[in-house]
């Protein structure tokens, strides 16, 4: 009798442990997905952005071009190649 309550509770806790880790790992799973999304958002917002930059160049000559790039919440006038940077 002893040892069917040891295998059900030697059972139950590596049921927990199993629980725990698969807890553990859908949290960590979800964070990737997170990132993942956010890393495909602001590709497609810096394409779309690069691709609008470009056709205001094509329109008119690079020197009557002026363009401001963002660096933290200010804005600093700066040639067309540090701003396609």
């Amino acid at each position: 009798m002893s040892n069917g309550q040891t295998l059900s509770a030697a059972a139950n806790k590596e049921l927990y442990d199993i629980q725990q880790q698969y807890i553990t790992t859908s949290r960590e799973y979800n964070v990737v997905k997170a990132n993942l999304t956010k890393s495909q958002r602001e590709q497609k917002v810096n394409s779309i952005t690069i691709s609008e930059l470009e056709k205001v160049v094509d329109d008119k000559q690079k020197s009557d071009v002026k363009m401001y790039r963002e660096i933290g919440k200010m804005f600093m006038l700066s040639d067309q190649d540090q701003v396609m940077e």
